[in-house]
């Protein structure tokens, strides 16, 4: 098994153990390809696996962005609010933010990023999005 493989499955694996709150109604491929447009990148196959499988997930108090078909875009529109503040995120998707001041985003190859709003630089954390995931929930 690949590397991505293997965290698509812990990632599987959390959800199904943990139960945390995901999406009732997750999008399809055809959505993903209309908010890949909207935010003009590809999504890589981990975030691609996570918007299809999760929508969003929340647990213990964190709520990870995501989108849905019944209207929940807040990944859409905090990565749009992160490009306007943060010009070095103009070609990645927010995941977290606590509130608009720092984001964590995950750019077309499932690279995980950490930036603040209004400081022009992102800090790449050397993890992809269900490395990233599971690193979050953990405890």
């Amino acid at each position: 098994m690949n590397k991505i493989h293997n965290e698509i499955v812990l990632a599987a694996g959390f959800v199904r153990t943990k139960k945390p709150e995901i999406a009732r109604k997750r999008v399809r491929e055809k959505d993903i390809a209309a908010y890949e447009k909207e935010l003009g990148m590809k999504f890589g196959a981990q975030l691609r696996d996570y918007l299809k499988k999760y929508g969003y997930i929340s647990y213990r108090g964190v709520t990870l962005l995501g989108i849905t078909r019944d209207g929940n875009e807040n990944m859409l529109t905090q990565s749009q609010r992160a490009r306007k503040v943060n010009r070095s995120a103009k070609d990645l998707a927010a995941i977290e933010t606590d509130e608009g001041d720092t984001y964590i985003l995950v750019d077309s190859e499932d690279k995980v990023y950490f930036g603040e709003a209004h400081n022009f630089w992102i800090e790449d954390l050397n993890m992809t999005l269900y490395e990233w995931l599971l690193s979050r929930f953990a405890a």
